[in-house]
């Protein structure tokens, strides 16, 4: 059953059996003064040829009743009270159907410095809808991640902060800073290496551009970039009410509120939280939530028209998310035995103010975004309980001592606990000049942009640890000014060549508690060359090539050797063909993209091994005979990243989406990777040289896939899904 307003006048009021001319939001600011009302059942319709009074619609709701008829009923009303928009909050919603919609709605990328379709772009991008989150019932990215092909994620916390596309991002963070592989945009504000705040409240769809970045974001995107956008304020008055609960202590509750705040101006306010115990239960405290969520989302859009040629917009969000970390199982199973479990935690606030400015042929872009994150992460190192393994709990120990003292058997065990502590504040401007009408060059017709980029951004690092003297301190910050411009130069016949350049210089500055001081410039470019040609049936074809690259850091640990203690910056070459197209009369849509990369520099996590003292038994090193009592060295071992390798990524993906029916659609991806060292040496902690070259990078599944069916009928739906990926390695050296 269903509500909506259409805006008919007395004297041009349809046939009875016309159909719904527009279709509403749920609750409508009924502006104009005259509407009519239609009571719809079935096929029947009831209309009233005058303006009724203000409870006639309400009647007759009553008469036609609230209940779940498999066919939908449609209103529309002069104006009505509150009561009966409270009920509607319970009533299925479903599209009309008079209106003619394309089997499958394009598809439009906003994530690239020019918007365009999905089918026109000339690069593997995956694009999921509202209508793609709603279905799988996604409260996170990270839910989404399995419907997306040569896409990976970290699972050392609660929620995945750690993506990895096509075999290639980070997988973790402790002490050093680190320059994340993979972009993360939220409303255009840079959240890269901090996804736990990756809510999916009133989004409205979620990018993935895979590939070097290079013209379009620069260091933050070597592998790829993810955007995530939310919804606009639209003059559309909508209120919109959401609850979901389920097993496992799982509630999640959302408001989105939406409409004119004058002519010019419109709001929009979504307000959400989402609950669950996790799955994992602590044997040991007899508890089921150590793992759980709480996660809350307030994010309020306001956009104003300022003139016919000046629009601006704002976005102002909190995002807590309040998780417990307790996943170590000594045996690999969801039963923990932890007495200090952990936290993964990330309270997010951000401001992104946008305006576009057209100046005859030239629109004036200009962003200005800043943000502040708290984020938490600890975990008990020891994975047990005071007194393991010697004794069933911690009481039954303390019990023992209180007893027998000093007699009582020292567990073998130890008790360890590690604690991140972050205060990120990043703060981010940028400037563009885009041509909205092309230029002529002879036959061939120029379209340009160039834009100025800087970001500013700190980080303090407070380090909790069980064993160390005292509490570890550090401090990392960056400058990054970065200029670009884009051409794209279309000759006729389908034929375009598109032409991008970055240039960047990065800044940075890290000093700690520890008395390690480093600070490095870099000077870093990339771009990306792609030629395209639309064939006569539609069919896009592209072949590209492109250069990402990211910024060098440092290893802060004392006891490592100076030439350890800096690693330079990773550059990247990808070779890309694609094919895109829609067949059988729009109801088809297939891609595929195969690429080749070319990692140069690599930066690989490795370990350092130190072995202390003289006279001792260096690791591996036997006694010479009975009468040799030297006793084993102490030895040090020290995770670094160094650039201490050479990579190839090859692969493909390859989607379809498939409007069989009017009610019936079914997607299907695949993706293929073969990531491989091609030269890797280092020093294990062994003191052994391991050569680790043509093994398989970290993270990269030589295969991903995932298929779904959806099926709609009038106002409810049904989807199932599958994904699937390849086993992997964990680490670069394991």
């Amino acid at each position: 059953m269903q509500l909506q307003c259409n805006n008919h006048s007395p004297r041009s009021l349809p046939a009875a059996g016309a159909g719904v001319v527009r279709q509403m939001p749920l609750f409508t600011a009924l502006r104009a003064n005259r509407k009519r009302c239609i009571w719809r059942w079935g096929d029947s319709a009831h209309p009233y040829t005058t303006p009724p009074a203000e409870g006639e619609c309400a009647n007759a709701a009553s008469v036609g009743g609230w209940g779940g008829n498999a066919s939908a009923s449609h209103w529309t009303f002069l104006r009505f009270p509150l009561a009966l928009c409270l009920l509607a909050l319970v009533v299925p919603i479903s599209r009309a159907t008079a209106a003619a919609e394309p089997p499958l709605p394009e598809i439009v990328v906003t994530a690239q410095l020019r918007e365009a379709s999905a089918l026109a772009t000339p690069a593997s991008v995956s694009v999921l809808t509202e209508e793609v989150i709603a279905a799988r019932q996604a409260q996170h990215f990270e839910e989404l991640l399995g419907a997306l092909p040569n896409v990976n994620f970290a699972a050392g916390s609660n929620r995945a902060r750690y993506f990895q596309l096509r075999g290639m991002g980070e997988r973790s963070q402790f002490v050093d800073p680190i320059n994340p592989s993979v972009g993360l945009l939220i409303d255009q504000v840079d959240f890269s290496g901090a996804g736990a705040l990756a809510t999916l409240v009133d989004v409205k769809q979620v990018e993935v551009l895979r590939g070097p970045q290079g013209t379009r974001y620069g260091a933050n995107a070597l592998a790829g970039l993810v955007s995530i956008t939310t919804h606009a304020p639209t003059s559309d008055f909508a209120l919109r009410a959401k609850a979901t609960w389920g097993g496992y202590g799982t509630g999640a509750y959302s408001v989105v509120l939406n409409g004119p705040l004058s002519k010019r101006a419109n709001a929009r306010l979504a307000l959400a939280r989402h609950q669950s115990d996790g799955y994992t239960k602590n044997v040991h405290l007899n508890r089921e939530d150590t793992n759980g969520r709480d996660e809350a989302t307030a994010r309020a859009r306001l956009s104003l028209v300022l003139s016919d040629s000046w629009q601006m917009g704002m976005t102002l969000a909190r995002v807590e998310t309040d998780n417990g970390y307790d996943a170590f199982s000594l045996d690999n199973t969801r039963q923990t035995l932890s007495d200090e479990p952990g936290d993964d935690a990330q309270t997010s606030r951000y401001l992104a103010l946008s305006s576009e400015w057209q100046l005859g042929a030239v629109r004036v872009e200009a962003y200005a975004n800043a943000a502040e994150s708290d984020i938490r992460y600890g975990y008990d190192e020891d994975w047990t309980y005071l007194g393991y393994p010697e004794y069933p709990s911690t009481a039954a120990y303390l019990a023992a001592l209180a007893r027998d003292g000093a007699a009582a058997p020292e567990p073998s065990g130890y008790a360890s606990t590690d604690l991140y502590l972050r205060a990120r504040d990043t703060a981010s401007i940028e400037a563009r000049l885009v041509s909205t009408r092309p230029a002529s060059l002879g036959s061939a017709q120029l379209d340009w942009l160039a834009g100025l980029y800087h970001l500013r951004s700190d980080e303090a690092l407070r380090r909790v640890y069980t064993y160390a003297p005292q509490d570890f301190l550090s401090d990392f910050g960056f400058d990054a000014l970065a200029g670009f411009f884009q051409l794209d130069l279309g000759f006729g016949q389908g034929t375009s060549l598109h032409l991008g350049l970055r240039s960047e210089r990065k800044d940075t500055a890290y000093d700690d508690s520890a008395q390690a001081r480093f600070a490095k410039d870099y000077s870093l470019w990339g771009g990306r060359l792609a030629l395209r040609h639309r064939l006569a049936g539609g069919t896009l074809l592209y072949a590209s090539a492109a250069r990402g690259y990211k910024a060098g850091g440092f290893n802060s640990a004392g006891s490592l050797p100076d030439e350890l203690r800096q690693f330079d910056d990773e550059q990247l070459l990808q070779y890309e063909l694609g094919w895109k197209g829609q067949y059988a009369d729009g109801r088809l849509e297939a891609q595929l993209a195969l690429f080749y990369g070319d990692r140069q520099d690599q930066q690989a996590r490795t370990h350092h091994t130190l072995v202390r003292g003289e006279k001792c038994l260096a690791p591996g090193e036997m006694p010479v005979d009975a009468a040799d009592m030297r006793e084993p060295c102490p030895v040090e071992f020290i995770e670094l990243l160094r650039n201490a390798a050479e990579g190839s990524n090859l692969g493909l993906e390859a989607s379809l989406r498939w409007a069989a029916t009017e009610r019936l659609a079914a997607t299907a991806s695949i993706g293929w990777l073969d990531a491989e060292f091609d030269a890797f040496e280092y020093v294990d902690s062994g003191g052994e040289r391991q050569d680790l070259s043509n093994r398989d990078q970290a993270h990269a599944p030589n295969y991903t896939f995932s298929l779904g069916l959806r099926y709609k009928a009038g106002g409810w739906q049904a989807s199932i899904s599958a994904d699937g990926k390849d086993a992997y390695y964990f680490s670069d050296t394991h």
